[in-house]
């Protein structure tokens, strides 16, 4: 444990580096009403702590502050007419910020968050190919599914790359914050070493 919280204030000093700069987001959520609220949460000492309440106004809204270290943050919608719950990470920083939130949701305008949806564009087309070539050879009835040998191998082969493209990505923006958030996502690949 003691572990686990140096580790983490040793970052604090990384993410301060920047300087005091305005942090500026803007953002639409898909089949939003007028009064529906998005929540944003922080992470603080390795959890997410709910932070801001926003009240939506023709689906859009604007969120300005200071920001003099990058914030591992996230979001949280509840679409009432399609029952579907929105949520991803993004990275509050200095610039602007745009947050598109629904089915094809998208993070962009800053460094972080420009990388972290290169990262996750890129494994979502891996996991896609999987879906299909599982969804070619499953049966259409109950009986369960067991994959011929030469499929198993395709789903083996595109799983070892997806594995290789995030402990790539991690190794490549370990001294950036959406290096370290996705080392936490999944330490489990890596060594002790």
């Amino acid at each position: 444990m003691k572990t686990k919280n140096l580790f983490i204030s040793g970052l604090i000093g990384l993410f301060a580096s920047c300087s005091s700069q305005n942090c500026k987001i803007e953002g639409t959520v898909e089949n939003a009403k007028d009064g529906d609220t998005l929540y944003l949460a922080r992470m603080s000492d390795g959890n997410f702590t709910p932070t801001d309440t926003i009240i939506l106004h023709q689906g859009k809204f604007t969120l300005q502050e200071k920001c003099d270290s990058t914030i591992i943050a996230s979001f949280f919608f509840y679409d009432q007419e399609s029952n579907e719950v929105y949520s991803n990470i993004f990275f509050m920083e200095k610039g602007n910020i745009q947050l598109n939130i629904g089915p094809e949701g998208r993070v962009s305008g800053t460094e972080n968050n420009d990388i972290y949806q290169e990262i996750t564009d890129s494994i979502y087309a891996l996991h896609e190919r999987m879906s299909n070539i599982y969804a070619r050879q499953a049966p259409s009835d109950t009986a369960e599914y067991s994959p011929d040998e030469k499929t198993e191998q395709e789903l083996v082969a595109l799983e070892q790359q997806s594995n290789r493209f995030v402990t790539e990505s991690v190794k490549k923006y370990i001294d950036k914050p959406v290096g370290y958030f996705l080392f936490l996502s999944c330490y489990n690949m890596f060594t002790p070493q």
